[in-house]
């Protein structure tokens, strides 16, 4: 009797399963494919219409976003620029490849890449330009945005972008001129300049963040009229490191070894009536340490060491006090050196 109610309850198990999988197939379907499948996703070309750029000297004249698909090699070309763009809206990926010109003093007069003022909203993207006699990448129109770009050995700027641009991640060396210059209203981040004339230039209100400059012939950051400094790295460079004027704001910076003459310093605040502020910043074995000859500027937890003259400052600033020993003030708002010395001149 046993036995006979274990079988009874497989075959009803086996029963119930078979039950349950007629059921599944029921609701499934077929589940053959009906065919071949097919793409289910738009190609490159429907979601960025793009146009390959050759290996070639060429004009831009449609809105779009174009791409290299070879380095453009033109060093025995003199006098032509390898791209020109005479229309807005443009953007190029360099796409790792390098644009490379006859050499910085080649004769003749040529860029790798180029806009004139009336073009407006141009991109560069991922890839080197060099040996130009020109510029390196000139885009004289508003609103440019230069980024991951080398620009190494041309004749003049290695990147000279017009009014509210942005350049962010690129490295300039070794350039006839200024290694990076923007027009007022721009932002400069996470970029590098080393032996060029000037390493970094900015005119008025711009920010200049997370960069260095290093062993520039002339002066390492330039950032004038109500520009932002901030973050940075100014070191070796043949006359000042930083220097600013009207109303900048001068914030968290390192300045060493700039300079070697009396009129030489690690931050260097230009005569100007209108207040700026420089704080938090360290400077170190420069002729001058800070040298602000504005007024109105407000100077304060700075650290200068090792330098001539650590702080010179005319009359007129609001300035913390200046203290070779952190442990003799309680001042939040003191600047320290190494030694006693003039505090100002």
């Amino acid at each position: 009797m046993k036995f006979q109610r274990k079988t009874k309850l497989v075959q009803a198990i086996a029963a119930g399963m078979l039950t349950i999988a007629f059921s599944l197939n029921v609701i499934a379907g077929n589940l053959e494919p009906s065919g071949v499948p097919g793409p289910t996703m738009k190609p490159l070309n429907d979601l960025e219409p793009r146009t390959g750029i050759p290996p070639q000297p060429i004009i831009i004249t449609e809105p779009g976003s174009y791409y290299l698909l070879y380095n453009i090699d033109m060093t025995a070309e003199t006098g032509t620029t390898a791209i020109t763009i005479s229309v807005s809206d443009v953007t190029i990926d360099l796409n790792g490849y390098t644009i490379r010109g006859p050499g910085k003093n080649a004769p003749g007069w040529s860029s790798g890449i180029y806009a004139a003022n009336n073009v407006d909203r141009v991109t560069v993207l991922n890839g080197s330009v060099r040996g130009w006699p020109g510029y390196g990448i000139q885009l004289l129109g508003r609103s440019s945005r230069i980024k991951d770009v080398k620009c190494v050995a041309n004749g003049y700027d290695g990147i000279n972008v017009g009014e509210n641009s942005n350049v962010s991640g690129c490295y300039a060396s070794n350039n006839g001129d200024d290694g990076i210059h923007v027009g007022k209203g721009s932002l400069i981040t996470d970029c590098a300049a080393y032996n060029n004339i000037y390493g970094i230039y900015a005119p008025n209100r711009t920010i200049i963040s997370n960069c260095v400059s290093d062993s520039n012939t002339a002066t390492g950051i330039i950032g004038n009229y109500y520009s932002t400094i901030r973050d940075c790295t100014a070191n070796l460079n043949g006359n000042v490191g930083i220097a600013a004027s009207t109303g900048a704001q001068v914030i968290n910076n390192s300045c060493e070894r700039n300079g070697d003459t009396d009129i030489d310093a690690g931050i260097y605040i230009a005569n100007a009536s209108a207040g700026g502020r420089v704080e938090g910043n360290n400077v170190a074995d420069n002729h001058y340490g800070i040298y602000a000859l504005s007024t109105r500027t407000l100077i304060i937890k700075n650290h200068a060491s090792g330098n001539t003259i650590d702080y010179s400052i005319v009359a007129g600033n609001k300035v913390g006090p200046i203290v070779s020993d952190p442990a003799a003030t309680t001042n939040p708002w003191a600047n320290f050196k190494d030694a006693p010395q003039a505090a100002c001149t």
